[in-house]
């Protein structure tokens, strides 16, 4: 657990970096938040975090950058009968479920297709 300076656009800045142990592959994982004004508010923030990682009560949002065609193939798919034929929208319901898409990752993901 750490509080350090940088220098930011604008002007000087602190970040918060917490070690929170290894990750399923063995890799050390980090809770880490940056641009804070004051050395004060970082240290505020860094025992608020660490109250709630003793607590038990800590969330950490992870930004997920893949997703299975499984997770995504659904809510897509509703939205999308909307807009064909049903013959098209059978066609490609049944394109989904011969081939195995399920567990292929999408690694991009464009706002305008979700």
């Amino acid at each position: 657990m750490s509080i350090h300076k940088y220098q930011s656009l604008k002007g000087t800045t602190y970040f918060v970096k917490i070690y929170l142990g290894l990750n399923d592959y063995g890799k050390k994982k980090y809770y880490t938040k940056r641009r804070f004004k004051t050395r004060k508010a970082a240290k505020t923030h860094k025992i608020a975090i660490t109250y709630q990682l003793n607590s038990g009560t800590f969330i950490q949002t992870s930004k997920q950058t893949s997703f299975a065609y499984r997770e995504l193939y659904p809510k897509w798919y509703e939205a999308y009968q909307d807009t064909v034929e049903a013959t098209t929208a059978a066609k490609t319901a049944d394109l989904y479920r011969l081939h195995t898409f399920g567990e292929k990752k999408i690694s991009k993901i464009s706002p305008l297709n979700c």
